[in-house]
């Protein structure tokens, strides 16, 4: 499978509670491998099947009260 790896800026984490919820959302994801989520840069680096959309993270990011940047 061809992977993609993307790098997207998350507002709204404070803490590494928000880390685990964020990385636990983004690996949910049908056709995402991993989620590397970083608390000092506010981002997260998704390794995911080229078919997974920017809007597929802002949903489930949102779901945990987060949003893409």
């Amino acid at each position: 499978m061809n992977e993609t790896t993307t790098r997207l800026s998350i507002k709204g984490m404070t803490c590494s509670h928000c880390v685990r919820a964020a990385k636990k959302a983004l690996e949910g994801i049908p056709g995402v491998q991993t989620a590397d989520v970083d608390l000092d840069s506010n981002s997260a680096t998704v390794v995911h099947d080229p078919a997974v959309t920017s809007k597929a993270f802002a949903a489930a990011l949102a779901e945990e009260g987060f949003t893409l940047a």
